[in-house]
């Protein structure tokens, strides 16, 4: 099992802290409140039951997470760490 597969695993949150606060800032508070949900799920290790996952084919070290129809967040999965690379807009999600 490779560590993008890798389910039900506790996982601890190495970097992008200053993503979230940034982006934060002008999320609305339902946004931030699907974001928080869908960070726990990737700390529990249930994001991949919980919600649409891809891998982005552009940097094959993330996943792209569906978190709402107009919300994505792209995280870097390590051996039992992870990282947020971007929060936003999908169609903002490759850049």
């Amino acid at each position: 099992m490779d560590r993008i597969t890798e389910q039900g695993r506790w996982r601890r949150l190495s970097a992008g802290l200053d993503r979230l606060d940034q982006w934060s800032q002008t999320a609305s508070q339902a946004q931030r409140n699907a974001v928080y949900k869908a960070l726990f799920s990737v700390l529990c290790g249930t994001v991949f039951h919980s919600y649409p996952v891809v891998r982005c084919p552009d940097r094959t070290e993330q996943v792209a997470v569906l978190v709402r129809p107009d919300l994505v967040m792209r995280i870097r999965l390590g051996t039992g760490t992870f990282d947020i690379a971007y929060i936003g807009a999908p169609q903002l999600v490759s850049e």
